[in-house]
């Protein structure tokens, strides 16, 4: 059963903590940002709703509603903070593993690749919205479209204003010398590197994407990435 959010503040008076969570690279910070910008745009939950990322827990201002953004799965922090919804993005981890190396300079390896899958498979077990990123990069409107019927936001929402405003984002300093990422909308600097699918091909050696393709094939079926 899906949680919605007025169900939730009619219910009780207690924090109502929604994790934005997503396989790195994989429009977790559209996710993110989307969910920000739907909440702090509506009457109902503009004043109580707080955010960032999950590392700043501890300096974040405590809020009504949190919106709190993750990559790897952890108990341990859902154990910690008790999510009501939970968010989560995907993309083919061979795009994902290139990304990496484009913005981070990961190296790409068999490794990494079983905890992106690992973490995908134990997020998926616990998530009440999943968004495919090559969904959401072909039709923004429509993957918003889907998160607000989630969240059952009942305001007039102008989607195309929000996509707008999502686009406008950009990396404004970290606001705090020790992060590398922007502390309100979680944006690198070069945070956009390659969108495209297929963004592997030159970047990923032989060798590696067939290991990859073969230890994975049936996770690579089920999601519908050709092989």
């Amino acid at each position: 059963m899906i949680p919605h959010l007025k169900e939730l503040m009619a219910s009780s008076h207690k924090q109502i903590v929604i994790l934005s969570a997503g396989m790195q690279r994989s429009g977790s910070t559209w996710l993110y940002n989307a969910t920000r910008l739907l909440l702090l745009n509506s009457p109902l939950t503009r004043e109580i709703t707080g955010y960032g990322w999950i590392g700043d827990l501890s300096k974040l201002p405590m809020k009504r509603i949190m919106l709190l953004k993750i990559h790897d799965f952890s108990q341990t922090v859902l154990d910690l903070v008790l999510p009501d919804i939970i968010l989560y993005s995907y993309r083919d981890v061979r795009d994902t593993l290139a990304s990496m190396k484009r913005i981070w300079h990961h190296e790409p390896s068999l490794e990494l690749a079983d905890r992106l899958i690992w973490s995908d498979q134990e997020w998926r077990r616990h998530a009440h919205f999943i968004l495919r990123y090559e969904s959401m990069m072909n039709d923004k409107p429509g993957a918003l479209i889907q998160l607000i019927t989630m969240l059952q936001f009942n305001d007039a929402i102008d989607v195309q204003k929000i996509c707008n405003a999502i686009e406008e984002l950009k990396y404004e300093g970290s606001r705090n010398n020790k992060a590398p990422y922007d502390m309100v909308n979680l944006l690198y600097e070069g945070h956009i590197t390659d969108g495209r699918h297929g963004s592997w091909k030159g970047e990923l050696n032989d060798s590696l994407l067939e290991q990859i393709e073969s230890k994975y094939r049936e996770w690579f079926i089920q999601n519908d990435y050709p092989l």
